[in-house]
């Protein structure tokens, strides 16, 4: 078990290193800087935009200032925004909450209906409500998110003006629980939506190999409560596979956050992320990506962990691996 955990936690190190090489490059390449992008539009000599470069660092060589970057985030300094004129640490600090809000809540409500919706078309495999469960799980999966989110705009808030269009809160007025939530509403909805389209098909097709099993048609033939079999028996038993699909989908619902905060203007990390690409802030830009990283390879550890919890028969023993 130890070992295990320190192989895949050695693998994470070596994605975490490319992954930052690889999207240090691409911000390299990328036409301009922070300097040409702050100034587009001033009328300055270019001696004090060069000047600026000093400032920044941007006057030495791409590799140079990669490792510069890298020898400080082992130390756990991620640099220095450009944009917002102060530590990224503190920026993401400030951010971070809003998209962990917003994760948290359409994680939960993703369980929700992706768990009802799967059994539901699984107990009812074949009829009207498989067949509309079906659907939906496959629009949800090849809609964008952005589609869905400009969707629910028009409709929820451009024609019923059920929900406020974009922001944490309301403009001029005091901030409250219930204003704050309001405005979740439409972004936890869509990403919610999406995922439980995904957890609804997961949920299914183990439901239906659970269901087709003796002891549960056994169940059935002695009259036993619709509710009963599927809360005692068949859900437990067929919720293990799905547990590892829950680890994984926690660094897809973030990923997700970020291009939902954009869409509806919500101060988290995609949209620092997304401004931090417009102006070439390139430390901020790292640093996010970093953070996004660590989710994912974290994700894919608990969704391992999670799944030797729910099934005591998974072990890793002397050759075994634990993929």
């Amino acid at each position: 078990m130890a070992r295990s955990v320190l192989r895949r936690l050695g693998y994470a190190l070596a994605v975490l290193l490319l992954v930052s090489l690889l999207v240090f490059s691409l911000m390299a390449l990328l036409p301009g800087d922070y300097v040409r992008a702050a100034l587009a539009g001033s009328r300055v000599s270019p001696a004090f935009a060069e000047g600026l470069r000093r400032v920044y660092g941007l006057d030495i060589p791409a590799w140079r200032r990669y490792l510069h970057w890298l020898s400080a985030a082992v130390r756990g300094d991620l640099g220095y925004s450009f944009s917002h004129g102060r530590g990224v640490l503190s920026v993401i600090a400030s951010t971070l909450p809003v998209t962990v809000l917003v994760g948290g809540l359409s994680f939960a409500l993703e369980l929700l209906l992706g768990i009802c919706l799967g059994c539901a078309s699984a107990w009812r495999a074949g009829r009207t409500v498989d067949r509309l469960g079906v659907a939906f799980s496959l629009l949800t999966v090849s809609l964008p998110p952005f589609v869905l989110a400009l969707f629910l705009q028009k409709w929820l808030v451009l024609d019923l003006r059920l929900f406020p269009l974009s922001g944490l809160s309301t403009p001029g007025t005091p901030t409250t629980v219930l204003d704050v939530l309001s405005h979740l509403v439409l972004p936890c909805l869509t990403l919610a939506l999406l995922e439980a389209g995904r957890l609804s098909r997961y949920v299914r097709a183990s439901m239906l190999e659970v269901l087709a099993s003796e002891y549960i048609r056994a169940a059935r033939a002695g009259g036993i409560d619709f509710f009963h079999i599927l809360g005692r028996y068949a859900l437990r038993n067929a919720l293990l596979p799905v547990v590892t699909y829950l680890g994984l989908s926690l660094p897809v619902l973030f990923g997700g956050a970020l291009v939902i905060e954009t869409v509806f203007s919500l101060p988290g990390l995609g949209l620092a992320a997304y401004n931090a690409v417009l102006t070439r802030d390139y430390p901020l830009v790292m640093g996010i990506t970093m953070l996004l990283c660590l989710v994912t390879v974290a994700g894919n550890l608990l969704a391992d962990l999670l799944y030797r919890a729910a099934d005591p028969r998974v072990r890793v023993g002397k050759g075994a691996q634990w993929t």
